[in-house]
């Protein structure tokens, strides 16, 4: 049992990971979903298209 704090979990949700890229480090948030201030000129998903594709009962966002 105390082993468990030693674990490093992927982070995403549902089965889509968040990888990071090597080339741009840092780009990714840490512990959070959607920051209000993103480095290195990139801005935050405002929109997502799934509840205009999906079911509301299949949407996952």
């Amino acid at each position: 049992m105390a082993e468990f704090h030693m674990l490093n979990y992927q982070t995403g949700f549902g089965n889509e990971f968040a990888t990071a890229d090597p080339r741009v480090p840092d780009a990714l948030p840490v512990a959070r979903n959607s920051p209000q201030k993103c480095p290195h000129g990139l801005y935050a998903e405002q929109l997502s298209g799934t509840a205009f594709t999906a079911p509301r009962s299949t949407n996952k966002r």
